[in-house]
């Protein structure tokens, strides 16, 4: 079966940096042998941007330290090279297919605070009294 998959595709670093900056990945495919660095150096940084996207490592530094080294550091899979396409996207599907995290971020708009995690509005610190699907579509 054919895979609808679009990527975005960079062999630098700073690039890719710029790429996670301004867009949402559902996943992050990652080399650790790149001209401009070592990819699970850049791990960190994708994570103090706050991204929690599932990060696959692919390498063909696929000894078994170097593989514990790559998923403590943050990486969600590690996956050595030569490897199977079928195999990449089944582990592809596999870290989509876990929860999201829910990020606690509240939104303000003037004196209104929405916390999208609990479903609440309040105003000047006063919790409204909003039905929950009128909440749900605004947190939506």
């Amino acid at each position: 079966a054919r895979q609808r998959i679009v990527i975005d595709n960079s062999v630098l670093l700073g690039d890719a940096l710029e790429l996670i900056r301004q867009n949402d990945y559902d996943a992050i495919l990652l080399d650790r042998r790149l001209p401009d660095g070592e990819g699970l150096t850049f791990i960190p940084n994708i994570r103090r941007m706050g991204r929690d996207t599932p990060i696959i490592v692919l390498t063909a530094r696929n000894e078994p330290l170097e593989r514990v080294e790559g998923l403590n550091i943050g990486a969600d899979d590690y996956l050595g090279k030569p490897f199977l396409t079928e195999e990449l996207l089944a582990r592809l599907r596999a870290v989509l297919r876990r929860p999201v995290t829910i990020v606690e971020q509240q939104i303000t708009a003037g004196r209104m605070i929405i916390d999208p995690l609990h479903l609440t509005v309040s105003v000047d610190s006063a919790l409204l009294d909003i039905p929950r699907r009128e909440l749900l579509v605004l947190v939506a």
